[in-house]
């Protein structure tokens, strides 16, 4: 990806104090954040998204106008703009910005610019990117090192998905899915994991993994890489680089967990460092999942020079982040949870992480995300549900992408029951609320599952049940 600024004037010249940039798709997670980080350096910020919500309303109380819906005349006096990779080219204020040449760039090119003229911390893969970062930015802000944080995620220690902080000293989540991660070139660049996904974007794994092996080569020994040991295809890609520092569950790694034990969604282990048992840490989360990024974390901050005590003391206090194994509701009948996990593998590590809590029964909604990963990765996704004792189907979020592949959410079903799995059933989105109260029994744990909208109907069934329509 490059920048398509249609004057010759740099980005790092548009970066400075007192310039004007307009950010289109302001109400994105990462776009709010980059919002956010330009005007603490002195730019004077604006922006535009479709609908207004509760980042919007954040963003114009933290100063910078937002527009609600899109409007040419909106991009007409500022220096620059930055769009997202869900604003596509049809977009009306991104074409006008081409019309009235106004550099634009892709929020990755100005986030790398600023990475890259800081100390920075970067955090890529496939599953783990938002937690990792999460922990990586909540111990060192609690150790005092006051990074600038920049994550895909509300962090629950910070109340907000961002930390403004040294703005020489950064971290941030990168993301793979539109091979933005290929401009970065971190200080310590952590790799959690590499599977099969995005294949809407690049066709099969090997195309995935392919933007890699660029990465490593483009970064070369100026960064130093944290890697998952367990990971086959990472272990291999890391051959090439001199400066590296495995995580795994295991003593043989340079930073291991072993004997771990979950237990009402909280995770306890034996830390080792190059193989040598330091002591048992405590997570406020569960999951053998969230051990790995514990690690990752772990492993980062030894390299950075941060002493293991504080590591261990302030990973401690971290207290997870938003819609991931989030408990929205905790009574002694039921619980119920939302979750951000869409791939197989997410999916499987919530749904064996919430099994410790041992209610019965174990009640999936699971709201597909994207057709492109139904039509791709669809056949995974039956194996990991049947963790739960029932799975419930509703329809697939489409994310900004229209039918191409004709796959429906009832495909899911019909898969689920061919693999002589009964207990899977669709139901409308518009009708999941009315179907949950009536057919489930209010008991157990039922955890809302995908990335997109099934958050809100897991909002609106929690107060369903606290605050039920009068008889």
């Amino acid at each position: 990806m490059t920048a398509t600024a249609q004057t010759d004037v740099k980005l790092q010249d548009l970066l400075k104090a007192g310039n004007r940039a307009y950010l289109i798709g302001i109400g994105g997670v990462g776009m709010s954040g980059l919002a956010k980080v330009l005007k603490s350096r002195g730019l004077h910020v604006a922006g535009s998204d479709q609908q207004e919500s509760e980042t919007t309303r954040d963003l114009i109380q933290s100063g910078i106008p937002v527009y609600i819906g899109h409007d040419l005349n909106h991009v007409h006096h500022h220096d620059f703009a930055i769009y997202s990779s869900a604003i596509t080219i049809s977009n009306q204020e991104r074409r006008e910005t081409i019309l009235r040449g106004i550099p634009s760039f892709h929020r990755a090119d100005v986030l790398s610019a600023l990475m890259n003229q800081s100390i920075s911390i970067a955090v890529t893969g496939t599953h783990g990117k938002t937690t990792t970062s999460a922990m990586l930015s909540t111990t060192l802000t609690l150790a005092g090192l006051k990074p600038t944080c920049l994550i895909g995620g509300k962090v629950k220690n910070f109340g907000t998905n961002i930390k403004l902080g040294d703005p020489h000293f950064m971290v941030a989540e990168v993301d793979e899915s539109d091979k933005s991660h290929l401009l970065y070139r971190p200080d310590y660049l952590v790799l959690t994991n590499l599977e099969e996904d995005h294949l809407d974007i690049y066709e099969n794994f090997d195309n995935l993994k392919q933007s890699f092996v660029e990465l490593l080569k483009k970064v070369g020994n100026s960064s130093h890489i944290i890697y998952s040991g367990h990971d086959v295809c990472l272990k291999e890609l890391v051959q090439v680089v001199s400066k590296k520092t495995s995580f795994g569950l295991s003593k043989q790694f340079d930073y291991g967990a072993e004997n771990i034990t979950i237990q009402n969604l909280r995770t306890q282990f034996d830390l080792f460092e190059l193989g040598q048992r330091f002591t048992r840490v405590t997570l406020q989360v569960a999951g053998k999942h969230n051990v790995m990024n514990a690690l990752a974390t772990v492993a980062t901050l030894r390299v950075f020079g941060l002493s293991m005590a504080k590591i261990t003391q302030y990973l401690s206090e971290f207290v997870g982040v938003k819609r991931r194994l989030d408990v929205i509701l905790s009574l002694p009948q039921i619980t119920v949870i939302d979750d951000y996990a869409h791939h197989p593998t997410e999916i499987a590590a919530s749904l064996q992480a919430i099994k410790t809590l041992q209610q019965k029964p174990l009640v999936a909604v699971f709201q597909p995300h994207r057709y492109s990963r139904m039509q791709h990765i669809g056949h995974q996704f039956p194996k990991v549900l049947a963790l739960a004792d029932r799975v419930i189907i509703t329809d697939i979020y489409a994310a900004g992408e229209t039918n191409t592949y004709e796959t429906h959410a009832q495909d899911l079903e019909q898969m689920m029951k061919s693999a002589d799995y009964p207990n899977a059933v669709y139901v409308p989105k518009n009708e999941l609320i009315d179907y949950l109260v009536k057919n489930t029994g209010l008991e157990g744990v039922m955890a809302f599952i995908g990335a997109g909208d099934i958050t809100e109907v897991a909002h609106e069934f929690a107060d369903r049940i606290t605050n039920p329509d009068p008889v």
